[in-house]
């Protein structure tokens, strides 16, 4: 009797455990800018693509060589000054890092890096060259002998070079009215920016959307121009991550996920033998 109580008992917890690991495991996210998120805004389809390296922590980028990697950092969140100054050092010593994400966060977050900008709330659209509709104008960036397509690309001013230019049938839509109207300016406005940082160097990109699901296929060469052959590091510390985010992004990070699959499996093996010889 005692024998089968236990055996209840036992079986029970490990259908809550199960339960519990199996929700974390596979709870879809949306996170903007997570690798976790499989919507438009998520980073999935670039984590599947590059398998970069996560970043969870931005100490951690003291114990990456800053001159074979890249960073690309979508932000949501306001850096704090020691995450600031860590990213300020790692660039200063040669590091890369393409920066993109909230217009109101963007700004804000550059000049702690000692880039003094200012970003005005003007969106600019382009009916002609865009991908799907006006929203996703297409950026020539000249330099890197590409182009990308971005979402509702932001005026920025500053002391910056710009590098990526939508195209002359481009409108600033000054009222915030989503449409064109008379008088607004028609022009091909820059959208994309570089900084230096000490010996590194910031590509800036005026834009809530660059590598995001929605647009990765058609940005993923920008990546591979701006790599070449270094190491891609992707920044998950600037996202408004839940705890159940950062639990499966560091099992991810750790290389957890199979030991977890293969504890999941044993857990359910367990369920399965004491129910078929106590229950």
């Amino acid at each position: 009797m005692k024998s089968k109580i236990l055996a209840i008992i036992t079986a029970s917890l490990a259908v809550v455990l199960l339960a519990l690991l199996t929700i974390i495991a596979l709870l879809p996210s949306s996170t903007a800018y997570s690798i976790l998120c499989s919507g438009s805004e998520g980073h999935s389809r670039l984590y599947e693509n590059t398998k970069p390296v996560i970043l969870l922590s931005y100490s951690d980028l003291e114990s990456l060589p800053p001159n074979r990697t890249v960073l690309v950092a979508a932000v949501t969140r306001e850096w704090g000054v020691q995450q600031a100054l860590y990213l300020k050092h790692y660039l200063e010593n040669g590091g890369t890092a393409i920066i993109y994400g909230n217009p109101n966060i963007l700004g804000r977050n550059l000049v702690l890096l000692g880039i003094n900008v200012s970003v005005e709330s003007t969106t600019i659209y382009d009916q002609v060259l865009s991908y799907r509709n006006r929203l996703y104008p297409r950026v020539e960036l000249p330099k890197y002998n590409t182009s990308i397509y971005v979402y509702k690309p932001f005026v920025i001013k500053g002391d910056l070079d710009p590098v990526g230019y939508t195209s002359i049938f481009s409108y600033a839509d000054l009222n915030g009215n989503g449409h064109y109207d008379l008088g607004e300016p028609i022009d091909s406005f820059p959208v994309a920016f570089e900084a230096r940082v000490g010996l590194g160097k910031v590509l800036i990109v005026s834009a809530p959307r660059v590598f995001t699901n929605d647009l990765f296929d058609l940005n993923k060469d920008l990546l591979h121009v701006l790599s070449n052959n270094k190491t891609l590091v992707l920044d998950q510390v600037s996202i408004d991550n839940t705890v159940v985010d950062y639990i499966r992004m560091y099992w991810l990070k750790q290389k957890y996920d199979y030991i977890i699959t293969g504890f999941l499996v044993l857990v359910a093996g367990v369920i399965a033998y004491l129910a078929s010889k106590y229950l």
